[in-house]
């Protein structure tokens, strides 16, 4: 008998020895240890890719900017300047790659300096080059009046501009000038003042050749004058050299 209850009390703790607890449930993310075991890290969560630098709209100042070009030749290098200019410029001060512009010259504006020969002043010689002549048609006049040039693409802007700062870098885009559209390249400064207003300079003068935009010795009603085309060289330059610092002011506006 005491035999059989020794038997007894040994089955029952083998069976309370055998029972097992209840799995605890999970309150956080497992990582498998095989896994980490490997070397490689846990997956990262999930971002959401980053917002563009919000940007500002700027509008050109004509009256503090500075547009001059000259023609330089043989004998002679004319020199004249733009009074009446407008145009925008979407602008990031943190990406200032992201810029954009489209800038309109009015070229009826043009002043150039000293006296031409045969009684027209130099003024009068290259309106009348332009086909903006005093005598051409009012059509003629206005299809001709403008020269835009549209910012298509900006790089080397590598910091942000922070106000008081300067950056330097290069801006593409298309300039379209007496019915001819060209691509052209600036390399440019740009600086932000403590006004928030954004100036843009020319590094080194911007090269435009008359021949890419048809621009020739003409008379007052836009003919063609041949005798007058070994000017070209002579007295003034097969190419025009342009210097710009333009001026932009905020809008307010996004």
């Amino acid at each position: 008998m005491r035999r059989a209850r020794v038997l007894l009390l040994v089955a029952a703790l083998a069976a309370a020895c055998s029972k097992r607890e209840p799995p605890k449930p999970r309150t956080e993310p497992w990582v498998n240890p095989a896994y980490l075991a490997s070397g490689s890290a846990a997956p990262a969560p999930s971002r959401s890719p980053e917002q563009p630098a919000r940007t500002e709209k700027y509008a050109l100042d004509p009256a503090a900017s500075r547009i001059a070009f000259s023609l330089p030749a043989k004998e002679a290098t004319p020199r004249g300047s733009l009074r009446a200019a407008s145009g925008e410029l979407t602008f990031s001060p943190v990406e200032p790659a992201r810029g954009r512009a489209r800038l309109s010259f009015d070229l009826t504006s043009i002043e150039m300096e000293g006296e031409g020969e045969g009684g027209t002043t130099y003024t009068e010689r290259a309106l009348q080059w332009l086909e903006l002549g005093s005598a051409v048609s009012a059509a003629v006049r206005e299809r001709h009046r403008h020269a835009v040039f549209e910012l298509a693409s900006a790089s080397g802007f590598d910091q942000p501009l922070g106000v008081a700062s300067k950056s330097s870098g290069t801006v593409r885009g298309q300039l379209d000038l007496h019915g001819f559209r060209v691509p052209m390249e600036l390399a440019v400064e740009v600086a932000r003042g403590d006004s928030g207003a954004v100036t843009v300079r020319t590094r080194r003068p911007v090269t435009l050749r008359l021949s890419e935009h048809d621009i020739a010795p003409r008379g007052a009603g836009g003919e063609l004058r041949s005798l007058e085309l070994p000017l070209l060289g002579s007295k003034v330059g097969k190419e025009a050299r342009l210097e710009l610092e333009l001026v932009f002011r905020p809008t307010g506006s996004p």
